[in-house]
């Protein structure tokens, strides 16, 4: 009769074991970041070389694979942004982005009075693993950035503003006027147009993708739904043109969306951009931002489509 013996694994086997396992981990953990460094480091090549440095007319250009991007420790996974950077190579003055403040603040740009205040979260693996500013205004956050009222555009010109950005959920607008008086003073924002001076507004109402444009002298609104339907995690690259006494053109992803809004309302007087909300209401959306860049003047289509390549 043949007796098999049945051994349990001794320590020093476990042990050898559990080493091999530590260090095939280890491994798979350090090429992750070694990949997502390569990853960023690509980025921010891109970044340098990109057609946007050589065009004129750039208002400002905000981004998030730079560290200089932002100030001091705030390209920390899980910070909140105080300023966002403006990256114009073309100008000395710079037109940064502020983040969110309270009512307390003595400051030209638009505050909330209560709730969870702040600039948006800095994400590091976000959009395409690259990082990222989130700006989740659910329950009682509001998370947004407002740009130096000083990098408004002229009001009869054309523009052109392009985005990066991931909708997660949620409705509410991702951009908007901010809430400054022709004196450059902040003030209330209310439905009052002597307060909130009019601005164009892009906001997703259920999943529906959608561009508002209110007139100067009084509040009557042209609305479209620009025939897109979001579903949460989709990410687009969005090019928002303004045709000066012609009409507000939208693109998506490089396709011109099929509904856009006649321009019957002439010279518009835009404000600062608020980046990520709208207002203290009781709207919510959740969303991330990686790239706004600003053009005050047209630019070819030649020159549009070489800057959604180098965003794709």
């Amino acid at each position: 009769m043949i007796f098999k013996i049945k051994r349990a694994f001794s320590l020093i086997e476990l042990s050898i074991v559990i080493l091999i396992i530590g260090i095939l981990v280890a491994a798979i953990v350090k090429g992750q970041g070694l990949l997502a460094n390569i990853k960023l480091a690509a980025a921010q090549s891109l970044t340098a070389s990109s057609p946007v440095n050589g065009i004129n007319n750039l208002t400002f250009w905000y981004e998030t694979s730079n560290p200089d991007s932002f100030i001091g420790n705030e390209n920390t996974d899980g910070s909140f942004i105080t300023k966002w950077l403006d990256r114009n190579p073309q100008s000395s003055y710079k037109n940064d982005a502020y983040g969110g403040q309270n009512s307390s603040s003595n400051n030209f740009y638009y505050t909330i009075a209560t709730g969870n205040v702040s600039g948006p979260e800095y994400i590091q693996d976000g959009i395409g693993g690259l990082p990222t500013l989130r700006f989740d205004n659910s329950g009682d956050n509001y998370r947004y950035v407002v740009v130096d009222p000083k990098g408004s555009n002229q009001p009869n010109k054309s523009f052109i503003m392009f985005m990066v950005f991931r909708y997660n959920g949620g409705s509410g607008y991702i951009l908007d006027r901010s809430c400054v008086n022709a004196s450059g003073h902040n003030v209330s924002c209310s439905s009052s147009v002597t307060l909130g001076r009019p601005l164009l507004n892009i906001r997703v109402d259920d999943g529906n993708l959608q561009l508002w444009l209110r007139s100067l002298d009084n509040q009557s609104t042209g609305l479209v739904n620009v025939g897109k339907s979001l579903a949460s995690g989709e990410t687009l690259i969005i090019a928002l043109e303004r045709k000066y006494s012609n009409r507000m053109v939208m693109y998506i992803n490089g396709q011109e969306a099929p509904n856009d809004i006649a321009e019957s309302f002439g010279p518009i007087a835009l404000d600062p951009f608020k980046i990520g909300i709208h207002a203290q209401s009781n709207e919510e959306i959740n969303t991330d931002i990686s790239e706004v860049i600003f053009f005050n003047d047209k630019i070819s289509s030649t020159r549009i489509d070489a800057i959604e390549d180098y965003l794709g």
